[in-house]
């Protein structure tokens, strides 16, 4: 693997890692957010998730941007297929965050904690199913990128020629002299 295509495979592996371990968080909240009342789910949306926002929302856009640039340089390459496949899967997620989840977003940051719509546990269903789904998408996102970085690296040993110090070993007919 060239050493660019490299650079843009770590690169992609890590933004990959820092979204899946957001998404991560937000599906081992749900089972006990779904036993939360109306009020105290609202009050938590609306205050907890800040940063996942601010931050997780430029390093989620960054993955994706990584991811296909990675797929860019190792386009007919070891590892291009898996690269490709990895860069759609972030892509699809990062378009599953916005169709799914930012609607759900929307909603609910219009509401006051205690003035919460009849309907929302629709809401709340959107919401923390849609991050449980944005989650698998982007592990197997992050596995398939992994996978394309380490086949493109054991295809050609890394980036590194290795040279032998060693003597060649003869050819079949050449040991002992020529003569069988």
């Amino acid at each position: 693997m060239r050493a660019g295509a490299q650079r843009a495979g770590i690169t992609a592996v890590v933004a990959a890692a820092l979204t899946m371990g957001l998404t991560f968080a937000h599906t081992l909240e749900l089972p006990q957010k779904l036993g939360y009342d109306a009020a105290l789910w609202t009050l938590i949306q609306q205050s907890l998730y800040l940063w996942f926002g601010v931050v997780g929302g430029a390093v989620e856009v960054a993955a994706a941007i990584a991811a296909v640039v990675f797929a860019a340089r190792t386009r007919g390459r070891p590892g291009g297929r898996l690269a490709t496949s990895g860069a759609a899967l972030f892509v699809v997620a990062l378009a599953w965050w916005f169709v799914v989840v930012n609607t759900a977003n929307a909603e609910i940051g219009s509401w006051a904690a205690n003035a919460v719509p009849a309907d929302w546990e629709r809401w709340r269903a959107q919401w923390e199913f849609g991050h449980a789904v944005h989650f698998i998408l982007t592990l197997a996102g992050f596995l398939t990128l992994l996978l394309a970085t380490v086949q493109g690296v054991g295809a050609d040993g890394g980036g590194a020629e290795v040279v032998s110090r060693r003597a060649p070993e003869p050819a079949l007919g050449e040991r002992h002299g020529g003569k069988r």
